[in-house]
């Protein structure tokens, strides 16, 4: 009887954690379905990370995912001073084969944006955010009649990819919209069931 008692106890366990285990993946979906915006703060309890947003005229969470990222917030400031305009994002990706880390995607990102015109300010910078090591990719293009910079600026967070992307027609604007300091926290991360 006793035996009986533990092999039951030991499939009853097994088959709860069956069920239990799917319910914890976290896939790139989640992670957008959880971000949220209110007053100009995004958090993302999957991601475990809050950022204080530049004031703006437009932002919208969620503009996109495909199979190995998503665009968790778009935002963009409508001003009259167009050496003030800027657009942000904040995205995660999946580490794949062709980069896996955050070195390999600033050096995949760096062929990328020269392979359409851009020329690199630097790359692979690295950068201290609240605590946690990011990486930093500037360009320029010059193919319109004003040059129009990108920045991105990424780390390894959860498991995922996670950066911020910021373009705008001057490099001092960009500049004061990736200076996050006290802008964003990095808090424990979720369980996606919870």
């Amino acid at each position: 009887m006793p035996r009986f008692r533990i092999v039951s106890r030991v499939i009853a366990f097994l088959l709860m954690a069956a069920l239990w285990l799917p319910s914890q993946t976290i896939t790139l979906e989640n992670i957008a379905a959880r971000g949220r915006l209110h007053d100009n703060l995004y958090t993302n309890d999957l991601l475990g990370v809050e950022v204080q947003l530049p004031p703006s005229t437009f932002a919208k969470l969620n503009t996109g995912t495909s199979e190995v990222r998503a665009i968790l917030l778009d935002e963009a400031n409508k001003v009259d001073d167009v050496n003030q305009q800027y657009n942000f994002s904040i995205l995660v990706r999946l580490p794949t084969t062709e980069a896996p880390n955050a070195e390999q995607l600033v050096g995949m990102l760096k062929k990328n944006f020269e392979a359409q015109g851009y020329e690199t300010l630097q790359s692979g910078v690295p950068v201290n955010l609240e605590g946690l090591a990011f990486l930093r990719l500037d360009v320029v293009t010059k193919a319109g009649s004003a040059p129009f910079y990108k920045s991105v600026v990424v780390t390894l967070r959860n498991g995922y990819l996670f950066g911020f992307w910021v373009g705008g027609p001057s490099q001092s604007a960009l500049e004061r919209i990736l200076d996050l300091k006290g802008k964003v926290r990095f808090t424990t991360p979720a369980l996606p069931g919870s």
